[in-house]
């Protein structure tokens, strides 16, 4: 196509410069506007290919972020039964320092009575 044109402009500025000169113009004027296009063509589709990939980063960072939320849940889950579990045992703790105090006091008590006894039967 360009080989044509040229000769088309060679013919005509053999006859008229001033019109091979417009045309001459007039083809580069084209070409330019042709490397133009095909720059916004090849822009346009990289634009799209960088769009897609950060429509893709989007919707990762949405799963990610429902991974998230779902794990937060799950650890509060966990914490609170760690913190369930603790206050169990806490108060089987306590029950067991009560039912402990209350055995050696009855055992020093039984003691006492026996060491008593022990003493009056001496005398």
């Amino acid at each position: 196509m360009s080989i044509i044109l040229d000769e088309l402009i060679r013919q005509v500025t053999s006859g008229q410069p001033e019109r091979g000169l417009l045309l001459l113009r007039v083809r580069d004027e084209l070409q330019m506007t042709l490397r133009a296009f095909q720059d916004l063509f090849l822009f346009s589709s990289s634009y799209d290919s960088r769009k897609t990939v950060l429509k893709e980063a989007e919707l990762h960072k949405l799963e990610l972020e429902v991974k998230r939320m779902q794990l937060q849940r799950e650890f509060n889950k966990v914490k609170e039964e760690r913190d369930r579990l603790q206050s169990e045992l806490d108060h089987e703790e306590q029950t067991f320092r009560e039912g402990r105090e209350s055995r050696l006091k009855k055992h020093y008590e039984e003691y006492q009575f026996l060491k008593r006894v022990n003493n009056a039967l001496k005398v």
